[in-house]
């Protein structure tokens, strides 16, 4: 798991990180594009998506497609600190997931933490996922420290 240092100052504030335990919620299905290529996606977040969609996106569209399907908005609080707890049980829902039905593919999920200050609004929390394809990277690894918000991206290598 990697983060920029803005997101370091969240997690450091959080004693039990690793004692999340996953939920049961959180459904990732598998569809095929008319080439056969794989794209994946929340069952519940993509109105239009099923197993049987033959959509005709392929390579970098199928990943701005999971991008654009696969979010979870996190919100309901003041406190930022309150909805990373149940942000991060999210993230490891969908590496659990991840890792036990699609084996074979690598993905990124991404976290990301609005505090609201920007807009005098609620803080909030985006968490998404996408399959990496090519080595082809939605958000750059090292270019963590450039986003003026706080993030989160783990890794699952195939």
């Amino acid at each position: 798991m990697i983060y920029n240092k803005k997101m370091e100052t969240y997690i450091n504030e959080i004693s039990k990180i690793n004692q999340i335990t996953i939920d049961g919620s959180t459904s990732i299905r598998q569809g095929l594009n008319c080439n056969g290529e794989p794209y994946f996606y929340l069952e519940d977040n993509c109105w239009n998506l099923n197993e049987n969609s033959k959509i005709k996106h392929s390579k970098e569209m199928l990943t701005q497609l999971e991008w654009s399907c696969n979010e979870i908005y996190i919100s309901g609080s003041k406190d930022a600190k309150c909805l990373l707890q149940t942000a991060l049980l999210r993230v490891k829902s969908i590496e659990t997931i991840l890792k036990a039905q699609y084996p074979l593919y690598s993905f990124d999920i991404i976290m990301s933490i609005d505090d609201g200050t920007e807009f005098d609004v609620l803080p909030s929390i985006t968490v998404r996922f996408y399959c990496i394809r090519d080595n082809d990277y939605y958000i750059a690894h090292n270019e963590l420290e450039e986003f003026s918000q706080p993030i989160l991206i783990k890794s699952i290598i195939s």
